[in-house]
């Protein structure tokens, strides 16, 4: 009797060392400079015509190992994002002040500077399942279209590439304009990730869907949001 309790006394006190040993073994840090690319566009009240959208991605994790099955990530990284709208308009001038325009293709650019925090389940060796919460700081906010029209010579509002036509009545023009839209959106966004990433010989590929759940409008009273995927490659440093 005495010698079986010994035994598993033994037992208990050799299981406690070796759940200590691995629990220390699997705590650390690592950092991860990835890049990639990401596909989305906007969700709402008013975006019937909006379309995805591709623009990239590029930033750093510092992953904080807990234990071999769970550990947590912080990010920091600069996230391009946006939308098309496919949708062409066309606008015409009176008798006057005669012009036309057309209007097809807009496109969208938001860019980011985000803090994602994310808690990680490590369910298979180097597959991972994270999810968690990522601000959104907006740095800048372009909108790039297509315009083909005509002006009335007399109005200001002209394009920069035009040519006479033979009577000289009115200027032509066929451009690309980009404008700064920064006033009309939220400085701030919040999203909530999820997704997978797979690790083999410290590369890492992670894929994650965010949901936007911040209106990113401020213009008016119809509810965006951001909605996209991400993919990016990385490469992973023990620490």
């Amino acid at each position: 009797m005495k010698n079986m309790k010994k035994a598993v006394i033994i037992l208990f006190l050799s299981l406690m060392h070796a759940s200590i040993t691995l629990a220390q073994d699997a705590k650390g840090w690592s950092l991860i400079p990835k890049a990639g690319l990401t596909n989305g566009h906007w969700v709402g009240d008013a975006v019937a015509y909006e379309s995805n959208r591709m623009g990239w991605t590029i930033g750093v994790d510092a992953e904080e190992r807990v234990s071999r099955l769970f550990s947590m990530t912080y990010g920091l990284q600069y996230t391009r994002t946006g939308s098309i709208d496919k949708i062409n308009t066309s606008r015409f001038g009176g008798e006057n002040f005669p012009y036309m325009t057309s209007i097809n293709k807009e496109r969208k650019m938001l860019d980011y500077i985000q803090l994602p925090i994310l808690a990680n389940l490590h369910l298979a060796k180097g597959l991972t399942l994270k999810a968690g919460v990522q601000f959104g700081f907006l740095t800048r906010a372009k909108l790039k279209q297509h315009v083909k029209g005509f002006f009335d010579p007399y109005d200001n509002n002209i394009g920069t590439n035009y040519t006479n036509n033979n009577n000289g009545t009115r200027r032509e023009f066929d451009e690309d304009q980009t404008s700064g839209i920064l006033s009309e959106f939220n400085k701030v966004d919040l999203c909530f990730p999820v997704g997978l990433s797979y690790e083999f010989k410290n590369i890492v590929l992670d894929a994650r869907y965010h949901f936007g759940v911040a209106n990113i409008k401020r213009i008016n009273s119809c509810n965006t949001y951001n909605r996209y995927l991400s993919v990016t490659l990385g490469y992973k440093f023990d620490l």
